[in-house]
């Protein structure tokens, strides 16, 4: 087992292509991963292009053992997925196009999942927030819990829907212009559509666009055309993501505040003046997205 690395959660690489992700419960409870792994088992039995979990020697798809200090690790093993990282700068209008169809897709899928144990958090759970827990700025805090009643006011902002939460381009492989895989599903939780799209849409932005309106525009042109094949939005969508973005950006900003690891020349540039944009609301386009469409 070669170890791969990981931000929450510790990844190991065997030599036959799987992948084995160890957790600690202090983190996500044993029930909270088996709830993952059995979402991700549904939407690839639906046909979705996601990576699929491999049953133990045992049989079961999540396994736990103690550490020699009794603390408990849940574990469980996945098919690596093929393909490799691209940078949003990279992709062409036909992968945004095929991102889209991967996005609803998954959302058709789970509109069916039900599942027998254990229920994956909603997205106001702080669970998902965990930058906000050690953050000793209060007024930040204090706006971000009202972000969160705003966005959750919205019907962007529903908890209907077992959604990745985190599609970003870090967590998709793409191996050729039709063939996309998802993976990570470590945020999956309840939320919307329109929430998952925000977020696939946040960290498209915040790479650094010479024109940001531009770059939305493009997004949202390509996307949808391959969403809407299968789904259509609601009519007020561009209004909800604003909200679900201001929400992550706050999430964002505490993360990387909090953070002990030294931060890169990408994170310092976003990080300036950023409190004051979260403190004051100001859209992270600058301007509604609504008028920028």
């Amino acid at each position: 087992m070669q170890p791969l690395g990981g931000f929450e959660n510790l990844l190991f690489r065997s030599d036959n292509g799987r992948v084995v992700r160890l957790t600690h419960t202090s983190r996500r409870s044993i029930g909270q991963v088996e709830a993952e792994v059995a979402f991700m088992r549904h939407l690839a039995e639906h046909q979705v292009r996601v990576v699929t979990p491999i049953p133990s020697t045992a049989g079961n798809l999540v396994e736990s053992f103690e550490l020699t200090d009794g603390s408990p690790i849940v574990a469980y093993a996945m098919n690596e997925a093929s393909g490799a990282i691209t940078y949003p700068q990279d992709w062409s209008d036909a992968h945004l196009v095929a991102m889209g169809e991967l996005l609803a897709r998954s959302h058709l899928a789970a509109s069916s999942f039900d599942p027998t144990g254990e229920r994956r958090p909603a997205w106001t759970d702080p669970t998902f927030d965990p930058g906000m827990d050690v953050l000793s700025d209060e007024e930040v805090r204090k706006v971000w819990r009202e972000l969160i009643a705003d966005a959750a006011s919205h019907p962007a902002g529903g908890a209907d829907l077992l959604i990745h939460q985190d599609a970003h381009f870090g967590n998709v492989h793409l191996e050729d212009l039709d063939r996309i895989t998802l993976f990570d599903f470590d945020d999956c939780g309840y939320g919307t559509a329109v929430h998952d799209i925000a977020m696939v849409f946040f960290y498209w932005l915040i790479v650094g666009w010479d024109d940001e309106a531009a770059a939305a525009r493009r997004f949202f042109d390509r996307l949808l055309h391959g969403y809407r094949r299968h789904i259509e939005l609601d009519a007020d969508w561009p209004d909800g993501i604003d909200r679900m973005l201001k929400v992550r950006e706050a999430a964002i900003y505490a993360i990387i505040s909090t953070s002990a690891v030294e931060t890169s020349a990408f994170e310092n540039g976003w990080m300036t003046g950023r409190r004051q944009r979260v403190l004051q609301r100001v859209p992270l386009l600058d301007s509604p997205l609504a008028d920028i469409l």
